[in-house]
């Protein structure tokens, strides 16, 4: 059944959980009350219903793991072609104010949205959001500076900030992963250099972005050189992405972070990969030794960086090995130890396992 009609005169209602509740059809109605909602692993569709825009409440949404396509409101920029990024004349023709929410949490992830992902940032930048969950979404496009700038129709023509705000000013953490995106933080598709958000503008955007994951943006080539800075980049399994070169030690950081960035016009590396020589267990039998990588920021500050290692510089990151080098084996507090092994002692104790299993499974 829907929601009981008693809920609505429940003016305490503060809290609702109805995540895996095998929910199907439209988004319901909620109590004007609810302040966090959580409606999650279900099967409902179509947008949040008019009706929450009388909620002035809402500061945590959790709409994750249902069945919604296209844009999740009717309201705020309400594009006829929802792959379009911002167009001013567009925007002016069909914006519609968005309720005034105190929303701090958003969270669509695996939703098969289907729309750019600019003109979903469009939608969100409304809202004072400090998380933006929307990875597994089917984002496509790319992110253009003016997405993420809040802004309204002016009187007497033009647009003007929304409610003084500039942009995500508060948003500390956005998940975009596992979607389609081509470009982010360049003003085209294309990723030209003349139209890289230099530094003023990225932290005009995104002041506070600490947590950036774009893991498994498979189409994504281009990105916003102040984006690989952050304290927190996830940026695994994105092979074709441009990436700064890896270092084979933090020593080789310093000359690097002086580098011109090639991709955006006037702006210099402000992170530095390099390789950590941590190494693990499974990487003796295939040859090679392999390290972790980290990166240094040009504060002197380490950050979280997650990158597929091999898309950074193999030559860099795994070593090939002989029958008699050096093998580096991580202990769980990261000290290593040393073990020597040669060619004929591996052969000769994979021989005696060998026989030793044929013998028992003889037996």
């Amino acid at each position: 059944g829907g929601i009981p009609s008693s809920w609505f005169n429940a003016t305490g209602l503060t809290t609702v959980d109805l995540s895996d509740c095998a929910m199907d059809g439209p988004i319901p109605d909620m109590p004007p009350s609810v302040r966090d909602l959580k409606l999650s692993g279900n099967r409902l569709t179509g947008q949040v219903p008019a009706s929450w825009a009388a909620n002035t409440n809402f500061e945590s949404i959790d709409l994750s793991g249902n069945q919604i396509q296209g844009a999740p409101f009717t309201w705020g920029w309400v594009s006829a072609d929802p792959m379009h990024n911002y167009d001013v004349g567009e925007f002016l023709g069909v914006y519609k104010a968005s309720p005034t929410w105190p929303l701090k949490v958003m969270n669509l992830d695996n939703n098969p949205l289907g729309i750019s992902a600019g003109f979903l940032l469009g939608m969100m930048v409304e809202y004072e959001l400090k998380e933006l969950h929307v990875s597994n979404c089917s984002l496509g496009g790319w992110v253009h500076s003016e997405d993420v700038y809040s802004k309204q129709p002016k009187a007497g023509g033009g647009v003007e900030n929304r409610l003084g705000g500039l942009a995500f000013d508060n948003l500390e953490k956005l998940d975009v992963s596992y979607n389609d995106i081509v470009s982010f933080g360049f003003n085209d598709v294309a990723g030209n250099s003349d139209n890289c958000w230099q530094e003023e503008i990225w932290t005009l955007r995104l002041p506070r972005l600490s947590t950036l994951n774009l893991a498994g943006a498979r189409m994504l080539e281009h990105l916003n050189p102040h984006a690989f800075a952050l304290p927190d980049v996830n940026l695994r399994d994105t092979p074709r992405l441009i990436m700064p070169e890896a270092q084979s030690s933090q020593a080789g950081c310093q000359k690097y972070l002086e580098t011109k960035v090639s991709f955006c016009a006037s702006e210099t590396w402000k992170v530095c990969p390099f390789l950590s020589p941590v190494y693990t267990a499974s990487q003796i039998m295939p040859g090679y030794e392999c390290g972790k990588i980290q990166a240094e920021r040009a504060d002197g500050s380490i950050a979280a960086f997650q990158a597929t290692p091999e898309l950074l510089a193999p030559e860099v990151l795994c070593k090939s090995i002989g029958a008699n080098s050096t093998i580096f084996v991580a202990s769980d507090d990261d000290t290593t130890m040393k073990i020597w092994i040669s060619a004929g002692v591996a052969f000769l104790i994979l021989m005696i396992f060998t026989v030793a299993g044929v013998f028992f499974v003889r037996r």
